[in-house]
């Protein structure tokens, strides 16, 4: 067995976390059946897997477990009814004796919680899954989640939903000082599991609910079964009661694929802005660019596509596409504004700011733009700047800030 990628040091103060991709799984020589990878989003397989539990797949990484810390298990996956998973953990010796020190099982259902390691176990954990009975099974990343704090996922106090599909959503709410406006913002695309991006808004010492999206590998906008992009809109009606703030006292702001969601989730209320930078706005698109544009750069966008036209059952990629400007034409904007940073030579998604123009030409309201030289990840510090001085600019003049612009 190999230590997993995505260790942290122990200077990683609150956190450590592998994503054991699909890819990083064996079959068993003796199944005979359906088997299908689907890019890194899914392994499918179906077929007979026996009327006991039969080791089926095992992990070929293995994620450090360190003592005085817990951490928790989520595997993203799907079956039909007459299959029973049990995921099986065996604790090795990180001294490099043989055999298990420990082991553990734990049956896989919907609404389940992520399986718990305790606080005393150390060493390396190595995954099996049993199954038995017949039909459907998908199977996704396997998320470990090392905390240095049991009240929490990736930072303390925040939360987690799980869709029927195994697909989670994060989030974290920070009170301020409690004062309009709202700031919503939806994280960037990222293997590591946290909200780095999203802390800006403290800086303001203004009300803020970041959101992060740690499907497959790196995120997926944001968007996909009913039930996710349900919970996605409840959270933030949560929050909003909470705080006791009426729609137009709310600012939708996100990063890459995060102004995807930003969009999505901000023109479904009468919201008083929607910022972002480097917008990602074209799911097809950034996905077909993968092929020639910038080979190798972003091979999320392919497996995000896929996903969602298998969450959503979707089989038209143009639909899917064109899912987000069809609520853009039919949105009621006139109490919303919009700031967008974008890249001229922008290799993710090189249309998303021209195809904002023409989707927004007519209507009542307002787009502010900035283009920067460059491709998608060139000037992160150009249109960090500019990013913070819309967010001044709306706070000193639609709720009375003193930013200092």
């Amino acid at each position: 067995m190999q230590p997993a990628q995505g260790q942290a040091n122990k200077g990683d103060r609150n956190k450590a976390f592998s994503k054991l991709s699909v890819h990083n799984i064996a079959v068993s020589d003796s199944f005979d059946g359906y088997v299908r990878y689907i890019g890194n989003a899914w392994l499918q397989l179906d077929g007979l897997y026996g009327i006991s539990l039969q080791p089926l797949l095992s992990w070929n990484l293995s994620p450090v477990k360190r003592a005085g810390t817990t951490m928790t298990i989520w595997p993203e996956f799907w079956c039909d009814p007459d299959v029973e998973l049990v995921l099986e953990i065996k604790l090795g010796s990180l001294d490099g004796k043989p055999g298990f020190r420990k082991g553990w099982k734990f049956l896989m259902q919907p609404g389940m919680e992520p399986f718990t390691i305790d606080s005393s176990a150390e060493g390396y954990l190595c995954f099996s899954l049993l199954v038995r009975g017949s039909g459907f099974l998908q199977i996704g990343t396997l998320h470990c989640r090392q905390m240095l704090t049991e009240w929490g996922v990736v930072s303390a106090g925040d939360r987690r939903y799980a869709d029927p599909y195994g697909g989670e959503a994060l989030s974290l709410f920070d009170q301020g000082d409690g004062e309009a406006p709202l700031i919503i913002h939806f994280s960037d695309f990222q293997r590591r599991e946290s909200y780095e991006d999203g802390m800006l808004f403290r800086t303001f010492g203004v009300p803020g609910l970041t959101f992060a999206d740690p499907r497959i590998f790196s995120g997926c906008y944001y968007i996909g079964s009913k039930e996710y992009e349900q919970y996605v809109s409840q959270r933030i009606r949560e929050v909003m009661g909470k705080l006791n703030f009426r729609w137009d006292q709310v600012i939708f702001s996100g990063f890459g694929m995060g102004a995807y969601a930003a969009v999505h989730y901000g023109i479904q209320m009468p919201s008083k802005a929607i910022l972002m930078t480097q917008p990602v706005l074209n799911i097809t698109r950034a996905a077909e660019g993968e092929q020639s544009l910038r080979p190798g750069r972003f091979p999320g966008a392919m497996d995000c596509l896929k996903y969602l036209m298998s969450v959503q059952d979707e089989h038209d990629q143009e639909a899917l596409n064109a899912r987000i400007w069809n609520e853009l034409d039919a949105a009621d904007l006139h109490r919303t504004s919009f700031a967008a940073a974008y890249m001229l030579q922008d290799d993710y998604d090189p249309t998303a700011w021209d195809d904002l123009v023409t989707h927004l030409a007519g209507k009542d309201t307002t787009l502010y733009g900035k283009g920067v030289v460059g491709r998608h990840d060139d000037e992160p510090k150009a249109l960090r700047n500019w990013y913070l001085m819309q967010y001044k600019r709306i706070l000193t003049e639609e709720f009375g800030r003193q930013m200092g612009l």
